[in-house]
């Protein structure tokens, strides 16, 4: 690795990084502009059994190729649109566990599989994660993380608490843009597959079919406002006070709240990393059931109390700057402190492979 008065780069014989790195702060590169990105793979290994036997920060690996499995909910009656009250607090009343079941049509195939920076990321389109889902949605309970350029970050500079909640996750998709680029750059291609999509698809499909979700984070008025959204849609949701996760008693209790709903679909909304560590702790428990995804702000996004950047701003790469821009108090340490460091722990990284 060299390092001068431009920045840092790579030795002799590799990708220039220095330019890499300023074409995509810059937002330059769009998919269009990547010659061959499709033609780059990595080589094939397992799935996450090889990450625990020291896969290596950025080889691409690969597994059966994905099957787009039959996209459909467990048939059956539908019950009247009804949403159970619930007391102040949010914890529901009763429920019955069969207005919310979706089982699987047919085992569905495992995903391809990208290592990048020592992380599994899976592969496919947003349809074929949203069909997988649904399919697992009437097992034992798993969960899906959906990292990012900060999260990633926050993985690399504390792998002994942040590593064993990714390496559990069920599903590990790419949410940033900047980060499949920087993979690109390394000769992976990792497709982006964010969790605002995700959520937006899966409780669109929910809806058709008049089911209940349970939420964990968001508070009763932004709840009323998606269940206005989504008018076809039962909610049961908890609300858990801020520091909920440093307190073992609040911990149980959105424990048990996951538990007894028995939803097929349990959206986790309280933050990296409070949801991932929330989502390890339900796996934990024998008589959890469903898909729990941890979604960050999505909620925020459907109800329209924050707004997401304009699709061209999305390919632009600069995602990151409109969301900075619209609430800078909150995420200027974010995107101007903490996440550049990712370039220098990725050249850090590469350096010592």
């Amino acid at each position: 690795m060299a390092f001068g008065p431009g920045g840092f780069g790579l030795a002799s014989g590799s990708t220039s990084w220095h330019l890499a790195l300023l074409l995509i702060g810059g937002g330059y590169l769009s998919r269009a502009n990547l010659p061959g990105a499709d033609q780059q793979h990595g080589h094939a290994v397992g799935l996450s059994q090889k990450l625990a036997q020291g896969a290596t920060a950025s080889s691409g690996v690969s597994s059966a190729p994905i099957s787009t499995p039959a996209c459909e909910w467990a048939s059956g009656p539908t019950r009247p649109r009804s949403r159970p009250s619930a007391p102040a607090s949010g914890m529901p009343i009763t429920l019955d566990p069969d207005e919310a079941s979706m089982k699987r049509t047919k085992p569905p195939e495992p995903p391809q599989a990208v290592y990048f920076l020592g992380s599994r990321f899976d592969t496919g389109s947003i349809e074929e994660a949203v069909c997988n889902i649904v399919a697992e949605t009437g097992g034992c309970f798993k969960y899906v993380v959906t990292p990012n350029v900060h999260h990633m970050v926050r993985l690399l500079e504390d792998p002994t608490t942040m590593r064993p909640l990714y390496e559990r996750a069920w599903r590990v998709f790419c949410d940033s843009r900047v980060l499949s680029r920087l993979a690109w750059f390394s000769g992976l291609r990792l497709p982006v597959i964010t969790g605002s999509d995700l959520t937006a698809r899966l409780i669109a499909r929910a809806e058709e079919q008049r089911l209940t979700i349970a939420l964990i984070g968001p508070t009763a008025a932004a709840c009323a406002a998606l269940g206005s959204r989504y008018p076809g849609l039962n909610i049961v949701f908890h609300t858990p006070p801020m520091g909920f996760i440093k307190s073992p008693h609040e911990l149980q209790k959105c424990v048990d709240f996951a538990v007894k709903t028995q939803t097929p679909l349990i959206f986790l909304a309280t933050g990296m990393p409070q949801q991932e560590i929330l989502a390890y702790h339900i796996a934990d428990h024998p008589q959890a059931r469903g898909v729990g995804l941890c979604i960050g702000a999505s909620i925020d996004f459907l109800t329209g109390k924050q707004r997401r950047a304009p699709v061209w701003v999305q390919k632009a790469n600069l995602e990151w700057l409109y969301r900075l821009l619209s609430d800078p108090r909150r995420l200027a340490s974010r995107y101007l402190i903490e996440c550049p460091r990712i370039f220098y722990l990725i050249c850090f990284k590469l350096g010592k492979s």
